[in-house]
């Protein structure tokens, strides 16, 4: 079946260039209210003691649920190696 810009001759249809700019329009539109382009704003700080990420991965590896819920991720980083 051809397509719906396609009308037998072997020519697009005017209205559809208009058509696909406004639904690029649309798009851009729909993005920019959702903040796919981003933001100026920094992310807040963050309150109350920083740990360095080595001790949030040692803490992390050694709790028994962690590693229940991030099996994948456990086995990835936290699983000792295996010694021949």
């Amino acid at each position: 079946m051809p397509p719906a810009a396609y009308d037998g001759t072997g020519q697009a249809k005017a209205g559809d260039g208009v058509k696909a700019k406004a639904i690029a329009m649309a798009a851009m539109l729909l993005l920019a209210g959702c903040g796919w382009f981003g933001s100026d704003k920094p992310p807040p700080p963050v309150s109350g003691e920083t740990a360095s990420s080595e001790e949030i991965l040692k803490k992390n590896c050694s709790d028994p649920k962690w590693k229940e819920q991030n099996l994948g991720l456990w086995y990835s980083v936290c699983r000792p190696s295996i010694q021949w």
